[in-house]
């Protein structure tokens, strides 16, 4: 936002290649280091986003206790 980029949206799955033709607001190319510091975000971002889906089918089941929690989770063992 500093250097006038408002339209990249890092949700996208495209976001690498909307990265590439990003430029400031005065029409200048990113600076590398600033490319560098978006593209690790993204990949955090990303990568959150993949562990929130694998917990969030959790969240749909009824469990009894905690132990069925954990035998689900796999952190316990299961009959």
């Amino acid at each position: 936002m500093t250097l006038g980029v408002r339209d990249f949206e890092p949700t996208r799955r495209d976001w690498q290649e909307c990265l590439g033709g990003l430029g400031t607001a005065d029409g200048q190319e990113l600076p590398a280091c600033v490319k560098a510091q978006i593209t690790r975000e993204c990949r955090r971002l990303h990568q959150v986003i993949v562990m929130i889906a694998e917990v969030d089918e959790v969240f749909f089941r009824d469990f009894r206790n905690r132990r069925e929690v954990a035998g689900y989770l796999g952190l316990a063992s299961s009959p």
